[in-house]
């Protein structure tokens, strides 16, 4: 019941918001200051749609809190990301049809979460963007002489799995250095 009262509460905080201190108020004050008079309609209208604002700002605040408090950390989106880099790599490094549409996605979200929880890593993994190096020019994964070079082939999944596989060994740094400052 506490809760339904601090409900009512918000809503009649913005409803006294709305009805005294908005613009369109302060020109109905102003109009009847005139020597006019405001009529009864009006009054209502403008009282009814202010319960409405009212509870649609009080559902909004209690709406941003609760995604504020279930959004995850920056070290949970990080984890998540680094799924998504792993299995990126897994997929380049098989035989189904790529496209690089997916990883200049992932690069571009990664970037984006970099620079909401760890803007001082960003130059890092963007390093790893301009500059791919990776020890092996192939996947280690078991595959014939003719597997390997029907792989090779294809230019585009090659050079795609060695952005991927850059990005994600440069991206477990990254995240291993977060790890490593994160309180017990």
């Amino acid at each position: 019941m506490a809760e339904l009262w601090a409900y009512i509460k918000h809503i009649c905080h913005y409803w006294v918001w709305w009805t005294s201190s908005t613009l369109i108020a302060a020109a109905l004050a102003i109009y009847q200051g005139g020597g006019r008079v405001i009529p009864t309609w009006l009054i209502w209208t403008w009282a009814i749609a202010g319960i409405f604002v009212a509870m649609f700002l009080a559902w909004r605040d209690q709406y941003r809190k609760v995604q504020e408090l279930t959004k995850p950390t920056g070290i949970e989106a990080i984890d998540d990301l680094l799924v998504e880099w792993e299995e990126l790599e897994e997929w380049y490094a098989g035989y189904d049809m790529t496209s690089r549409d997916k990883l200049d996605a992932l690069i571009k979200n990664t970037r984006v979460q970099l620079r909401a929880s760890y803007p001082d890593y960003v130059n890092t993994f963007n390093d790893a963007v301009k500059n791919p190096h990776v020890s092996l020019r192939f996947p280690k994964k078991s595959r014939t002489i003719d597997e390997l070079g029907e792989w090779l082939e294809d230019k585009d999944r090659q050079s795609s799995w060695v952005m991927a596989t850059a990005c994600l060994n440069r991206f477990r740094e990254i995240r291993k250095s977060i790890a490593s400052k994160l309180p017990l």
